[in-house]
């Protein structure tokens, strides 16, 4: 096997003198000082452009909150099973996107989104609007109540709310109970067409049935009965025209306070919207009345 050659000896004169430790620096060009991780980060950044700088900012940002999140997610999962004793199949996944918006059942299937929350008055002018994360829609009831009351003493009115119509998905107990402390009136469904209840017992009376008892009996009320029935072309409707004639069914911005604006802004303008066709609407005149004998009849 051949050897290895043998290192050459230094000349006479040019032996290697050890490197004083202020020139190492960091492994960086002569000249150039060793300095930090962010002086490097930001000699990278030297040729993007400031909304390119922008850009790059707020994807870090996204993903430190996605990882959040994504911690958050686990924590429930978790207390989930605990609470359930049993342990839940797949893994646990956010979205890198908008790591604040979470999965929405709706008509079509389910979406990545929020939960958009309005309260309209009797001719379907949005008093109150909210978004929240999640998907359901009971723990809504107050809070949304309470908003559409503050507004409303903001512009001046200050007699208070007499009747609040509201679907299945907001009812339970507590929200009943709300009534013990305001003079509104609820009418909320108890059910709807794909629930199946059965009937109080009256030997088995609890808070629980005592309270859906007694919202089923109002709706015997003729008068409630044919009130009730004004929810849906109310708050539906304002919902149809938001989503289907202003063409504003998703949201263009990202994140729960961004997203929330967006929605305020947009009932805002499909309020002033409506102000304006009613007061500028000019009386339509009657059909024209024609004289003598049809001609398409000869």
């Amino acid at each position: 096997q051949p050897q290895p050659e043998p290192e050459p000896e230094p000349e006479p004169g040019s032996e290697l003198e050890p490197v004083p430790e202020s020139e190492l620096g960091s492994g960086l060009e002569p000249g150039r000082d060793s300095g930090s991780v962010q002086g490097v980060g930001t000699d990278c950044d030297a040729g993007l452009s400031v909304r390119q700088r922008v850009g790059l900012e707020n994807k870090l940002g996204r993903v430190v909150e996605a990882k959040g999140a994504l911690v958050d997610a686990v924590e429930r999962r978790q207390a989930t099973e605990r609470r359930q004793g049993k342990q839940h199949r797949g893994e646990v996944k956010v979205n890198m996107t908008d790591p604040q918006s979470r999965l929405q059942k709706t008509r079509r299937g389910w979406i990545q989104g929020y939960n958009a929350q309005v309260v309209v008055s009797g001719d379907q002018i949005v008093v109150a609007a909210d978004v929240i994360a999640k998907s359901t829609d009971v723990e809504m009831l107050i809070p949304m109540i309470t908003l559409a009351q503050n507004n409303l003493t903001t512009v001046g009115v200050t007699h208070p709310v007499n009747h609040v119509l509201a679907d299945a998905g907001y009812w339970s107990t507590d929200n009943f109970t709300f009534e013990e402390t305001s003079s509104t009136t609820l009418l909320i469904a108890t059910r709807n067409r794909h629930t199946k209840t059965k009937p109080v017992n009256p030997a088995r009376v609890t808070a629980k049935t005592r309270a859906r008892f007694v919202m089923e009996q109002r709706f015997n009320h003729e008068g409630f009965k044919e009130l009730y029935r004004c929810r849906a072309p109310m708050v539906e409707g304002s919902f149809a025209h938001t989503k289907t004639r202003r063409r504003t069914s998703s949201f263009l911005r990202v994140g729960l306070d961004a997203v929330n604006a967006e929605w305020k802004m947009t009932n805002l303008a499909g309020n002033l919207l409506k102000l304006a066709r009613h007061t500028t609407r000019r009386p339509s005149s009657p059909p024209p009345q024609r004289s003598g004998l049809d001609k398409r009849a000869n």
